[in-house]
């Protein structure tokens, strides 16, 4: 590649040597990613298969949010099939459940319910322009009282509440599936019931980092591009690195959805 190439970075290793790396799922290994290495630097020095080439239409800004979408990409396949009758519900609308709601869209999904009790989020995806539903949390519960059958195929659960975790499940279909895509507290547990799991075939499952996904991430950004990934819809910000300050509290009042550090 030319010096002047557009090229990011997949953070995700291995040892190489466990049983983990050796059976294809190098991201169960214990070796830690070096996710942090060369994070303000001006230039690093890395495996090369572990870099990944930059289409010409895909800016450095959009590239930003591959490691994201190598997670999505990850849990698609995981969750997969995901047929397009499916009825899909995305709890928690911050930058992660927004990107699958952009993803779904993107794949011509259209049975689809966002819920969130922060309207500034709901709001951000209204303006996308994308069609599905948005509801918050109440709604959510009001509908599963008042309307009968008002269940899921699937629900992407990206808010990491443990009390939306268990509505999550109960809103499940027979056979459906949960895919857990948010980091919990490590101190906080989720109440189910084994009988109900077992009676109606239902499927659990975690999503935590990408397993041979980042270069489908990167094509993804490709085919995607402006309509979905365009900072201002999303919500992200840069900001200077002085005004960390600001950025942390941008984060906490949630009038964004992620922030961006800019050098310059």
């Amino acid at each position: 590649m030319l010096g002047s190439t557009k090229v990011t970075y997949n953070c995700l290793r291995g040892c190489g040597c466990c049983n983990f790396c050796r059976s294809g799922k190098p991201h169960f290994c214990s070796m830690e990613n070096d996710s942090t290495i060369g994070i303000w630097a001006t230039f690093i020095v890395a495996p090369v298969n572990r870099i990944h080439k930059v289409p010409e239409n895909v800016s450095l800004q959009q590239v930003i949010l591959a490691k994201h979408l190598s997670h999505l990409v990850n849990g698609w396949d995981i969750a997969g099939p995901i047929t397009i009758s499916m009825n899909i519900l995305i709890t928690g609308a911050g930058i992660l459940g927004t990107l699958w709601a952009c993803m779904l869209h993107h794949q011509g999904y259209r049975n689809v319910t966002i819920s969130d009790d922060n309207q500034k989020k709901l709001n951000v995806l209204r303006k996308m322009n994308t069609g599905f539903s948005l509801i918050t949390w109440d709604k959510l519960k009001e509908n599963q009282k008042t309307t009968p059958n008002n269940y899921f195929d699937l629900v992407i659960e990206s808010s990491g509440d443990p009390s939306v975790m268990e509505l999550a499940l109960s809103l499940l279909q027979k056979g459906g599936k949960l895919c857990c895509c948010q980091m919990a507290s490590p101190n906080v547990e989720c109440c189910m019931h084994p009988f109900e799991v077992f009676m109606r075939e239902l499927s659990i499952f975690g999503v935590h980092e990408n397993c041979f996904s980042f270069q489908m991430a990167i094509k993804l950004i490709g085919a995607m591009e402006n309509r979905y990934l365009n900072y201002d819809s999303l919500k992200i910000k840069i900001f200077p690195l002085k005004q960390y300050q600001e950025a942390v509290e941008a984060i906490k009042r949630g009038t964004v959805s992620k922030v961006v550090f800019s050098l310059d």
